[in-house]
């Protein structure tokens, strides 16, 4: 009991402050406690806002694809903008040109409708003629023999008479046939580029290819016996080359064709030509169809031959020069007599024997050239 009353007497304020110490520690635990849950809280909400950070880079890495896509999308619908008005410009001018040969091929058929015409009635009536000339001259002959037998004439007179009537419808006779032969000549010339035509544009003419070589010398001579006709008509000239001009050239090729093109290069520079009578120019000075044939080139290696016909006629003008050679083509304004089939012949047929036509031309009455240039053996083509 004395132990009891010896010990330390309890201090109040000591005791005050540990109970307040220990109260301020739980405190601050609670409030440690309160910032650790805040902490959390935050780490979630942290967690959160990268989450949806993470997925709007996601959704604006997807927009910005969608938006590159849009943006080639765009571009290609641009690109797709500028070749469409492309193909509607060139389908305009298809249409156009198409509008324009077809207005071509209505004029080519009105004029080789006449032109058919015309020299069927040529025919008709250069026939005629002649079977009535024919009949005369057989009649007047009949009448001569006759004449013979009746001993109160004076046989020299009556046969003198009878030779000269007979002579003049013999005369008539033949230039009817002559009339005939240029006629018909005028008609084959036709209906073989009609054909040709037809050919070529169908893409299915074939060439003949001949071994022997073309007799040069022999095929300016039927050239010239064609076009005598055209020439004389119209009172012109042409120089045709000379031997030495062609000696040693050896030409393998489609000798018909050959032979068609060359026609109808002379034939256009005759009808470009005008009639000596309006020119009132002497015949020995000027030569009005040049024809010229040399050796050349094809594409600066294959050997072969130019043939140039040039003339001093009507000329052409440069914007003209360009549609020359298509089909149906003809030069507004002028009258040629042709529908535009002749250039379209030859530059085609050219370009078939490997070679090609050229086109010159110094303007409108300064006359015009054309060039045929050809590989001078075609049987491998």
């Amino acid at each position: 009991m004395s132990e009891q009353f010896n010990q330390k007497p309890v201090n109040l304020d000591d005791t005050l402050e540990s109970t307040s110490l220990q109260q301020q520690i739980i405190d601050l635990q609670n409030l440690i406690g309160t910032q650790d849950q805040d902490i959390n809280t935050l780490k979630t909400e942290i967690i959160a806002v990268n989450d949806r950070n993470n997925t709007l880079s996601a959704e604006l890495s997807n927009a910005n694809e969608r938006i590159e896509t849009a943006m080639g999308v765009l571009t290609e619908y641009d690109t797709l903008l500028i070749e469409f008005e492309e193909t509607r410009s060139a389908l305009e001018l298809a249409v156009d040109k198409l509008k324009e040969r077809d207005e071509d091929r209505k004029k080519f058929f009105s004029g080789a409708s006449h032109d058919f015409k015309t020299p069927i009635s040529a025919i008709l009536g250069a026939t005629r003629i002649t079977q009535t000339m024919m009949d005369a001259a057989i009649k007047d002959l009949s009448e001569l023999i006759d004449n013979q037998t009746d001993s109160g004439l004076d046989q020299q007179a009556v046969m003198r008479t009878g030779i000269l009537k007979v002579s003049k419808k013999l005369t008539t006779i033949s230039n009817g046939v002559i009339k005939l032969k240029g006629v018909a000549s005028t008609l084959d010339s036709l209906v073989q580029d009609l054909l040709n035509t037809m050919k070529l544009d169908r893409g299915n003419l074939d060439l003949e290819i001949e071994d022997d070589p073309v007799d040069i010398k022999k095929l300016f001579e039927d050239i010239g016996d064609v076009i005598s006709l055209q020439l004389n008509k119209k009172k012109l000239t042409i120089k045709f080359p000379e031997e030495k001009d062609y000696a040693g050239i050896e030409l393998r090729t489609d000798q018909v064709q050959f032979r068609r093109i060359i026609i109808n290069l002379i034939s256009n520079a005759i009808s470009a030509s005008p009639d000596k009578d309006s020119q009132g120019h002497n015949e020995d000075t000027i030569t009005d169809v040049i024809v010229k044939l040399e050796s050349d080139l094809i594409n600066d290696s294959i050997p072969g031959i130019s043939i140039v016909v040039e003339d001093h006629g009507r000329g052409i003008k440069t914007e003209d020069l360009e549609n020359l050679g298509n089909l149906f083509h003809t030069i507004k304004g002028v009258s040629t007599g042709g529908h535009g089939l002749g250039l379209f012949n030859v530059k085609s047929i050219a370009s078939l024997m490997g070679g090609n036509l050229e086109m010159k031309s110094e303007g409108l009455n300064k006359g015009a050239r054309f060039i045929i240039r050809i590989p001078l053996d075609q049987r491998n083509l």
